[in-house]
Order: structure tokens, then sequence, then C-alpha cells
């Protein structure tokens, strides 16, 4: 069995060989290549996004606008035992679906950001869609497809 000892080692071995593996991203700026390492190593130990994890409600909800399902078509998928609530409280239910809907649309400054697999589908205003792999996010390039 390994033990912390173990992983310290291991880390302390690959650590200090990343900059001759990598070395034009390296030479172009170190301050910026260690930001970037810890930021990955940080994002595999700990999870993709610092934070509060999203509601799968809202995910599922921005997935479904995004295909042109309209707000009736989203509401019994994404809120729980819809088809049983009382008039009131669908109505509150689906505005605070809508709400929270729009607040993640908008940190973004009109981007909607989904985690799909290993990469995030951004959907801009335009509606245009692009998939962008998680180096590409951590490092200003990498793979980019439309």
């Amino acid at each position: 069995m390994k033990n912390l000892s173990s992983v310290i080692r291991t880390i302390g071995k690959t650590l200090p060989n990343l900059p001759k593996e990598f070395p034009k991203l390296y030479s172009r700026d170190p301050a910026k290549f260690k930001r970037r390492v810890l930021r990955l190593l940080s994002r595999a130990l700990f999870g993709s996004e610092p934070g509060r994890p999203c509601l799968k409600e809202v995910t599922l909800a921005i997935e479904m606008r995004a295909q042109g399902k309209t707000w009736a078509q989203v509401y019994p998928l994404t809120i729980g035992n819809y088809a049983r609530l009382s008039p009131g409280t669908r109505t509150r239910k689906a505005y605070e679906l809508r709400n929270r809907v729009r607040s993640r649309e908008s940190k973004h400054a009109g981007l909607r950001w989904l985690r799909v697999e290993n990469s995030v589908r951004i959907f801009h205003k335009n509606n245009s869609t692009r998939i962008v792999t998680p180096i590409a996010l951590s490092s200003g390039s990498g793979t980019v497809k439309p």
C-alpha cells in the first residue's frame, strides 16, 4: 500500500523534470509555467472548479434550452415531482430554475459553459458552439474544435 511519503517522492521526482520536458513553455515565462502546473495539479487532486458544484438540474436546463426546447418542455424533466406539485409550488420552482439558469449564464458575460466529459462546451451569445479541451483552457492554447 502506498502512503503519503511515496506520493511526495513521486511528485518530487516528476516536478523538477517538467521544465526539461517542456522547455519552450518554461523559457517563455517560468512563473506562469509554475502557476499552470500547480493549477493543473490542483484540478487533478481536488476537482475541476473552485467553489460550489453546479446543480445538475440547472446544467440540464441549459443544455435543453441550447437545443431549442421551451421552458414548458424543460420544467418536467428538471424539477422533481413536477406533475404532483401544486400550481403555486410549480410556479415558484419554475421561477427559481429560470433565475439559476440566468445567474449561471450571466457569470460568464454572455457565455454559457457546460462541462462535457473531459472538455468544456461553450455556447456564445450568437448561438455558435465550440468545444475546448482542458489544455486549451489552462494554457490559452491547445485543441479547440468548432
